[in-house]
């Protein structure tokens, strides 16, 4: 899917060029140093299919990772309070959208991990309400593109 969709010259690889649009610097170079085996400058599939089956390559996207979403989510785990009432204004004002009560509840007790009735209490529950509810937030902070969440 990546390789398909970022190779704009067709050549059946990716140049650090190609990959950039929509990422940082500093993903950019981690993509081709975990990628690029040969060093030349281009991530072909053969190479790109091999770095996924190793556990330092997918280890260093995941700290990149964990580091970005914990930046993303720290304004909303800084409220080790935050309640049902609170994500209903929160998705009322502040997302623009209509708070279907019964299943804002449901929803809230399975992101409330730690069954504590608050929701970013908990190791998790953070990373949880951004896939739920901050998506955008989320997406900015792994400068994803818009359509690669789907």
């Amino acid at each position: 899917y990546l390789l398909a969709n970022a190779d704009a010259d067709h050549n059946g690889a990716i140049s650090s060029a190609e990959y950039a649009p929509g990422r940082d610097g500093a993903m950019t170079s981690l993509f081709m140093t975990q990628f690029d085996a040969n060093r030349d400058g281009q991530v072909a599939p053969i190479e790109y299919n091999k770095a996924l089956t190793a556990t330092d390559s997918i280890e260093a996207y995941h700290h990149v990772v964990e580091e970005r979403m914990s930046k993303a989510v720290e304004p909303y785990v800084a409220d080790k309070e935050f309640d049902l009432t609170e994500l209903r204004d929160y998705m009322t004002r502040g997302l623009g959208l209509t708070a279907d009560w019964p299943l804002l509840a449901r929803i809230f007790g399975e992101l409330d991990l730690n069954q504590d009735d608050k929701l970013l209490s908990a190791k998790g529950e953070g990373p949880a309400f951004l896939l739920y509810f901050a998506r955008p937030q989320l997406q900015r902070a792994l400068a994803l593109p818009p359509d690669a969440a789907r």
